[in-house]
């Protein structure tokens, strides 16, 4: 706990140097700002693999600002399926099911899964929605606030049916997946304690979450450059699976390159983590890095259409569980277009698992809107 405390300290102390090389350095007007390019703003894409979604999260983001007194606003909505299983266990589905009858985990089963080595010991299996509002504020001509809630939605997992198709189809494993029933939400992390075996709750608003992002000034070789901070508080349910019930902090480093068509985004995020109510027994590691990767690109005469491919990874909640396929490295891919009109840009895209199976969502889909309301004054 003393390097979570000595973690906190030094992100407090770097927000208050954003804060105060704001009131330092001179604001260009000329410079680039949030939507002046025709490429745009990338997916709010994060990893929402259970349970790294009630944890804070960086999405990447443009190096630009909105500029003084400008503000917009943001819409996200993504669904991903989860479906991840140990090898131990989808060999014991494969035995223990041998009818060919579908049946849900139940109090047999987890008492076989309780014999089994903590890293092995792991069933996810469920579809979860979420809603991200959040408005942006130019506090000054480098430094934007954001505001932001989510609402999450628990299912059991209405793309089932799809994603076994799509299986069969190509000839990849269920991994485990028609052994148990579809639309079906169980999660069991490390044995039967804590073990999920319906849904926790319907839903409900998340934790909110605050943001401080500071465009560097003097661009690089064509590179923008932006520092963030972020704060998660603990105001939700744990007991409905809406909140860990303890605050998280984060630091994000972005680098925006913007051609005429063309535009690159690298983004590096650190994020200290607190504790999960709901597992005492759990010790999740007090730091968890992530690195994202977009591409853009305009196309069309008028470039109202934006092509993007965005690349994820990143340590996740489970990283010291041992030597066990969920501590793999996550790895995503999400693949889209935006479209841009007079009453907002619009936005769908796919999200998909690379290499390590068991380590993130299998699926996912985005809809989003976005609208820059005022420009900087």
């Amino acid at each position: 706990m003393d390097s979570y405390r000595a973690g906190r300290t030094v992100v407090v102390f770097l927000l208050a140097l954003l804060l105060a090389a704001t009131a330092l350095v001179p604001a260009t007007h000329a410079e680039e700002r949030i939507g002046d390019h025709p490429t745009g703003a990338p997916f709010r894409v994060r990893d929402l693999t259970f349970p790294n979604f009630l944890l804070l999260g960086f999405m990447p983001r443009p190096a630009a600002s909105l500029g003084r007194g400008g503000w917009a606003a943001e819409v996200h909505y993504s669904v991903v399926n989860d479906f991840q299983v140990s090898d131990a266990i989808e060999r014991y589905l494969e035995e223990s099911r041998a009818d060919g009858v579908r049946r849900p985990l139940d109090a047999t089963d987890l008492a076989f899964i309780d014999t089994l080595p903590t890293e092995d010991a792991f069933y996810v299996d469920g579809e979860f929605g979420l809603i991200n509002t959040v408005i942006n504020y130019g506090i000054t001509d480098r430094l934007d606030l954001s505001v932001e809630l989510n609402y999450l939605n628990y299912s059991g997992g209405d793309l089932d049916s799809g994603i076994e198709s799509f299986h069969n189809e190509f000839g990849f494993s269920q991994q485990g997946r028609d052994f148990v029933p579809k639309d079906n939400f169980q999660v069991i992390i490390g044995g039967s304690n804590g073990a999920l075996l319906q849904r926790p709750s319907a839903g409900g608003i998340g934790d909110p979450i605050f943001r401080l992002n500071y465009a560097i000034p003097h661009p690089l070789a064509g590179w923008r450059f932006n520092v963030g901070g972020g704060l998660k508080f603990p105001i939700a349910s744990e007991r409905d699976f809406l909140s860990t019930g303890s605050i998280d902090i984060g630091m994000t480093l972005s680098a925006d390159r913007r051609w005429n068509r063309w535009g690159m985004i690298l983004q590096a995020n650190a994020i200290g983590v607190g504790e999960f109510d709901q597992r005492r027994d759990f010790d999740p590691p007090r730091i968890l890095p992530s690195f994202d990767l977009v591409l853009l690109k305009s196309v069309g005469h008028r470039r109202k259409t934006t092509l993007l491919l965005q690349l994820e990874t990143g340590e996740n909640v489970f990283s010291e569980l041992g030597a066990s396929e969920l501590t793999e490295l996550a790895i995503q891919i999400t693949a889209g277009l935006k479209y841009h009109t007079d009453l907002g840009v619009w936005g769908f895209a796919l999200t998909e698992n690379l290499f390590n199976m068991d380590s993130t969502v299998d699926v996912g889909y985005h809809l989003s809107w976005g609208k820059i309301f005022a420009g900087p004054q």
